[in-house]
């Protein structure tokens, strides 16, 4: 019977959303559940290679987008030689467009035979996520001009991948995967409001100023500052200016009011942090013992308006290659975190306290490094101590996600140059349980429209000429009642929450509400309908509940699976994807 349940429940699914789902290019997944594969390769490659399994495209008016699996956890910016083929499919244009994600070349073939390379502003390819994966979202223009030649003149195009130039894996095994581009398809694109919707709301910046450009380029942040006009501020890379002189020039751009002050402190090398609020003590958290490298942590008080302190993380782990040391700073201050949340370390706070995380993360390499950011999954054990759950609510942090203005996806750092696509690299992350999102966004003045520009006195190219990253910012409501998973009270109906993080790996957590005593049955399904596990069989008082679940002592390989709640007369199914 259940088998026949879940089936059903994934035809209704994608009968309901009609394969219309916007898609948000963030990496994680949730949006292509709505959509069928236009390809599944049923074809193993060898171990260790790579190994394409599904496809999934779709597109709006201006946009190409596809999400791929590749078999195998790999960085796609780096090391492969995965390249994606995009042919006319009208055979008298003859017109190519190869993409090498590797080697991060462009390659563009016109009607007469002739080549030319370019990088990724060509197309406005992007790429998600940034840290390594076996599955990834693309997004491309679909009008693509040289030489003033559409290269997708007649909507309909012809795609494949391969491995090695061919020489490994293809999907399809042999031809293309035709697909018509439908010009008329419009989809939602994330909402943002550039000023806080509440004045009581509480606004975070974080910006990397890309070598003390702050001093370098005032006029250009002059611009941008006073229109973002924060309350907290995680600068980076501020290297030869002291924390008093950067909180004098804000204070020259953004004014504050009589009797106020940007509050200010500095930690290792190149993290500034003000405030609008002050702050009561900071420290310096090392990577590893007698480690000059770290990044800070800041008590700030915001009792008069909030009522709680905060407990402030700017963080700016090293770049690129280096992904040990950048996990080891990843697990240093989460430990810190850990320690900061039970009596007796450095610091102690208060039960509650919001906790939030700002930074240049870097991440560029292992998607350990954003699962530790996350989920307190601490990589080093016998150094920083033991896994813990970050919230006070016993779940993950949740990521801002903060969208690019006008964009259906999300980057922080960007540069036409580059070979590199745009890239997640600064992040915004936040205990959800004591605080609500109210507003996120990654100012990208290139796509602002004019109007818009004109109204807040920015010039187009402000956010490219003030630094390589750009500014992220977060709006939260801090009032008690934002508390949803302390409430005391007995929630009013059953409630069955999506699994987080989605997709998850190794751990996720699964949350639901009863409103009086009940029977609890929780289960886990494979999507063939067979049972993985029992998590909750009992039965349990009113409240909410938040259940672990792991696969670290399993083998389950990467896919979708579903999670069955039945409690009292209350039957409900949901997705969750494993990505190994």
């Amino acid at each position: 019977m259940k088998i026949f349940f879940i089936i059903a429940l994934v035809l209704f699914s994608n009968l309901l959303f009609a394969q219309s789902t916007s898609i948000f290019l963030d990496g994680h997944f949730d949006e292509w559940e709505n959509y069928s594969p236009v390809f599944i390769d049923s074809v193993d490659q060898s171990e260790g290679e790579i190994d394409f399994q599904s496809l999934w495209i779709t597109n709006d008016s201006l946009y190409l987008y596809l999400c791929i699996e590749v078999g195998r956890e790999i960085n796609l910016q780096e090391e492969n030689l995965i390249r994606l083929i995009i042919v006319s499919n009208n055979e008298e244009d003859n017109l190519y467009v190869t993409y090498n994600f590797g080697e991060r070349k462009l390659t563009l073939t016109d009607e007469t035979g002739f080549q030319s390379d370019y990088n990724h502003s060509k197309i406005e390819l992007v790429s998600a996520p940034t840290v390594s994966s076996d599955i990834f979202e693309i997004r491309l223009r679909t009008s693509l001009f040289s030489n003033g030649t559409d290269y997708f003149p007649s909507d309909s195009i012809k795609i494949k991948f391969d491995d090695n130039f061919g020489a490994g894996d293809k999907l399809p095994d042999s031809g293309y995967i035709s697909y018509y581009i439908d010009r008329e398809k419009y989809f939602e694109y994330p909402k943002y409001s550039i000023t806080k919707k509440d004045p009581d709301y509480l606004r975070v910046l974080s910006y990397n100023v890309l070598y003390d450009g702050l001093f370098d380029r005032q006029e250009i942040f002059a611009r941008i500052l006073p229109v973002l006009s924060p309350d907290i501020i995680g600068f980076q890379e501020i290297y030869d200016h002291s924390p008093e002189q950067v909180a004098q020039l804000v204070g020259e751009m953004i004014p504050l009011n009589d009797g106020e002050q940007w509050y200010n402190g500095k930690e290792n090398g190149d993290i500034i942090v003000l405030s609008r609020f002050p702050i009561l003590e900071s420290w310096f958290i090392p990577s590893y013992s007698g480690s000059s490298y770290g990044n800070g942590a800041f008590l700030i008080d915001a009792a008069e308006k909030y009522g709680t302190n905060i407990l402030f993380i700017n963080a700016h782990p090293p770049c690129c290659a280096n992904n040990e040391y950048r996990q080891q700073e990843i697990d240093a201050f989460m430990s810190f975190i850990r320690e900061a949340k039970e009596p007796g370390g450095e610091l102690t706070i208060d039960e509650n306290t919001p906790i939030i995380i700002v930074g240049d993360m870097n991440l560029v390499g292992y998607s350990s490094q954003l699962n530790t950011l996350l989920t307190g999954d601490i990589f080093n054990n016998s150094v920083y101590g033991d896994d813990f759950n970050p919230d006070w609510d016993g779940t993950a942090l949740e990521d801002a996600l903060a969208p690019v203005n006008e964009l259906p996806l999300t980057f922080t750092w960007y540069s036409e140059s580059s070979s590199y696509v745009p890239g997640h690299l600064d992040y915004i992350v936040y205990s959800g349980s004591v605080m609500e999102k109210t507003n996120s966004f990654v100012l990208f003045t290139p796509v602002l429209p004019a109007d818009t520009l004109d109204y807040y006195g920015l010039y187009e190219t402000d956010a490219l000429n003030a630094s390589d990253h750009l500014p992220v910012v977060a709006d939260f409501d801090l009032s008690p009642q934002t508390n949803i998973h302390h409430q005391s009270e007995i929630p009013g109906d059953f409630k069955l929450y999506q699994n987080y993080p989605n997709p998850f790996n190794p751990e996720t957590v699964i949350s639901y509400e009863l409103p009086f005593e009940s029977r609890v049955e929780l289960k886990i399904f494979d999507v063939l309908g067979r049972q993985i596990t029992t998590l909750v069989d009992e039965i349990q008082q009113a409240g909410l509940y938040n259940i672990h679940y792991s696969i670290k002592n399993n083998q389950l390989p990467t896919g979708v699976y579903f999670y069955e709640i039945s409690a009292d007369e209350y039957h409900q199914v949901k997705k969750m994807i494993l990505m190994r």
